[in-house]
């Protein structure tokens, strides 16, 4: 019998591309996680058998079960936790609203799939992918409220796999650097909206840091990763009989996990020199 995947988050981005090339391989009948009609047309178009557009919205219990039903007849091996938003905005007056919404799409929408599919992956003694990002390790200004939902990440990846370690469930955390998708495009535009929000005083301190952020962004964008690189990560956690704990992508990841041994002051420091806390 085929293997089946899930992955959450696929309408576009990383998941879209994981979806696609998985499908494309012929060993996995991909469920694609999507939350719009838009979405599923645009998988459908592509006319690949074994790719399969699905209802899931992580923020939604009652998708979530629902997905969960369908998937019960359907031999589930994977599960590739990848939806997420990136929320950018200066801790002292991010609303709440928007740090509560940070945490329920990147760390409680995955653990409620998390909890819908495992039932099923007992069964086949299956996998757990989460997606997790390099700022879940290491912060820079502007972004705390996703390295800390990325930071649950981490600590819920290992917890996973140290719970299910007698149930045969392997569990990867995949920590990328930067990757060129849509997600930083939509989060520069969030970030702007949230400073038109904030007090003008506010804006005044923080909307240097913010345009030198883009800056940033804009200039690291070129030499950024590529989906194709997550997706080289994501098939090894798949199909290796002993896969990785943590899969580090791309360059600035791997630097910026090495800089991790050095003191804070070091690396607050090197950061302020970068001109991202500025």
């Amino acid at each position: 019998m085929q293997k089946s995947i899930l992955i959450t988050g696929a309408s576009s981005g990383i998941g879209f591309y994981l979806a696609k090339q998985l499908s494309q391989s012929g060993q996995y009948k991909v469920f694609a996680g999507i939350r719009k009609s838009a979405d599923e047309k645009k998988m459908r178009d592509l006319g690949i058998k074994n790719l399969f557009p699905i209802q899931i919205d992580v923020q939604d219990p009652e998708t979530i079960s629902n997905c969960a039903t369908i998937l019960k007849s359907e031999n589930l091996y994977a599960l590739v936790n990848n939806a997420g938003i990136a929320v950018a905005a200066p801790l002292e007056f991010i609303p709440i609203k928007e740090f509560q919404e940070q945490f329920d799409v990147n760390v409680f929408g995955l653990l409620r799939v998390t909890q819908a599919c495992l039932p099923l992956l007992r069964e086949t003694r299956g996998r757990i992918i989460n997606i997790g990002s390099i700022s879940g390790k290491i912060t820079t200004p502007l972004i705390g409220a996703y390295a800390a939902s990325k930071h649950a990440v981490e600590a819920m990846s290992d917890a996973l796999r140290r719970e299910l370690r007698t149930s045969g469930i392997l569990v990867s955390l995949i920590e990328p650097g930067m990757v060129k998708t849509e997600i930083w495009d939509k989060s520069k535009d969030r970030a702007f909206k949230l400073v038109e929000k904030i007090p003008k005083h506010a804006q005044e301190i923080y909307r240097p840091m913010i345009e030198k952020l883009v800056e940033n962004l804009d200039a690291r964008l070129p030499v950024a990763s590529e989906s194709k690189d997550v997706y080289a990560v994501v098939k090894h956690a798949l199909e290796s009989k002993s896969p990785s704990s943590r899969y580090l992508v791309g360059k600035d990841a791997k630097i910026a996990n090495a800089l991790r041994i050095l003191p804070d002051k070091w690396i607050d420091a090197l950061i302020a020199k970068s001109g991202a806390a500025r």
